[in-house]
Order: structure tokens, then sequence, then C-alpha cells
């Protein structure tokens, strides 16, 4: 998300994946300009918080297929203030003004730079699987939460507007609201479900240990521990840009040559069997969970 924010040309921002959910561990990140839940989508799922339109407030319904990370990162930026967005960004933003959501959506998938970034993060397929995903499947979706005028608003790309969850309490910091609920929203899962992510969209951390060592006296400990902290974010930047890298790579070349050298070895065919047995073995280990789920 780092990098595709860059790519959109959005500065002096960056995701960070968070595993504290208290107060203390929010504050160590502000400013914080949005969240973004990924969880897994259950059909039925209902929304007690009333959805409503809000003007100015910009929010785009979800009409391309497997483009709800890109949507939900465009859906708390577009509503953040002081974000230096670009020129590309800036000129859809105010394009958009005065939009229903289902044009914002279709506006996305119509922009030739949102689409061209969100599509160099694909991954490279052997093969391009046309049929539907099954009722089995895993299907996982991203929302955002963002504060708007003093109230906090739940940015659902299938909703047909945002989701209103009331006033932020004077005095406390919008966070805390969000928190909570999607704490409770996790907590509609626990009996069947692990799989969550929360993001926090912030500002550079590099920039804000920056402005903080500015404010330290020379060759004091706090002043090399805040270096030392840039020196991380560097080593972090250089791991994403590494990992993203990877992602994107296109390994068939690699694949095909590994699997002609191991045919011509005499290798292939025996590979070939024991990854049948492992695949039918795990086939069991599933139904058989399945069926003891069932029965409890």
């Amino acid at each position: 998300m780092t990098e595709l924010m860059a790519k959109l040309g959005i500065k002096g921002v960056q995701a960070e994946e968070l595993w504290d959910l208290s107060a203390e561990g929010m504050m160590q990140l502000a400013p914080v300009h949005g969240l973004i839940f990924l969880f897994k989508w259950v059909e039925g799922s209902s929304r007690k918080a009333p959805v409503i339109e809000v003007p100015n407030l910009f929010f785009a319904q979800q009409v391309i297929q497997n483009a709800c990370a890109t949507q939900a990162l465009l859906n708390i930026l577009l509503n953040c203030e002081g974000l230096e967005l670009g020129e590309e960004l800036s000129q859809f933003k105010s394009f958009t003004t005065g939009l229903d959501p289902e044009t914002c959506g279709m506006t996305i998938g119509n922009s030739d730079t949102i689409r061209t970034v969100h599509n160099s993060f694909a991954r490279q397929q052997v093969f391009s699987m046309s049929q539907p995903a099954g009722k089995d499947d895993d299907a996982f979706h991203f929302v955002g939460y963002v504060p708007f005028n003093g109230r906090l608003y739940e940015l659902d790309g299938l909703q047909a507007a945002p989701i209103d969850h009331g006033a932020i309490p004077e005095g406390t910091e919008w966070t805390a609201k969000a928190t909570e609920i999607i704490q409770a929203r996790i907590a509609e899962y626990s009996a069947s479900e692990i799989k969550f992510n929360l993001c926090a969209i912030v500002k550079n951390r590099k920039d804000v240990f920056a402005e903080q060592l500015k404010a330290m006296p020379e060759g004091s400990d706090e002043a090399a521990r805040l270096q030392g902290q840039m020196a991380g974010e560097d080593e972090k930047m250089a791991t994403y840009k590494k990992e993203n890298t990877r992602r994107r790579h296109n390994y068939i070349p690699l694949l095909m040559e590994l699997l002609r050298g191991m045919a011509k070895s005499g290798k292939l065919e025996a590979a070939t069997e024991a990854a049948k047995l492992k695949y039918t073995e795990r086939v069991k280990e599933h139904v058989k969970a399945q069926t003891m789920k069932q029965k409890y």
C-alpha cells in the first residue's frame, strides 16, 4: 500500500500494519489519517449503522472486481485534509466532486493513472481462471474508516453510501471509536474466523522522526534513538521494495525450465505422483475438518 500510494503521486504518507489497538499504540503513530480493515467477507452480514449520503465526503462504490484495496485507499485519501495528493489525484478529486457513488466508482475504473498503478501490483499467473468463486472459497474485503466533520464514517465499497457511526466524542481521538467498532466486528467472527488485518494510513514515519530530531540536543541519547529509527525506516522501505518486486516478478519461465530439467533427468514423474498424493491427503483433511465443523 505504501508503494501504491507513492506511485499514485501522494507524498508524505505510508501504511503501517497494526498489532496494538490500544490508545497508546495509536498515539505512537499519530497523526492517523484513516484505517483499513481487511476481513473475510460473509454474505448477508448485517450493518447496524445508518447508511447515508454525506455532502462533500468522497465515496465510491466498488464497481470493479478485485480492486477493493485500491478502492479503500482512495476512499480514505481523498477525504484527508492537508495531504499532497499530486496533480493526477487532485484533478481526479476535483472532477468527481458532486458525483454519485456509483459514478465515482466507474470513474476510478476509467482513470488511466489509477488503473495502471493498480495493475502494476498484479501477481503473475500461469493460468487465467475464468470460473467464478465457489461457495466454499474464501473472499476477502477491504473497508476504510475515516473521520469527517466530527463524525466517524465507514467507507465500504459494497454499500450504496457511507455508513455513519456517529459523532466522535469531544476530547477523544477518533481512532478510539473506530477500534471499538472494529473489535466488535471481529467478535462477530471470533468463533469461526481468525483472518483479519488492520492498517493505519499515517504520516511518513521518517519525516516524523526527522521533525522530532530537530528539537533534540545533538549527540544526546534521544537524538541517537531517533536516528536509529530513521535508519530502520530506510531498511523497512528497502524491504518493501524488494518484496513487491518479488511479488510482481514473472517466475513462469524459470518454473518451465525447472520442469523441463526434471523431465530430462527422469525426476518429473516421481515428483508429480508425490504431489498428487500430497494433494489427496490435503483434500481428505479438509473434508474431515468440514465434517467436524458441521457436527459441532
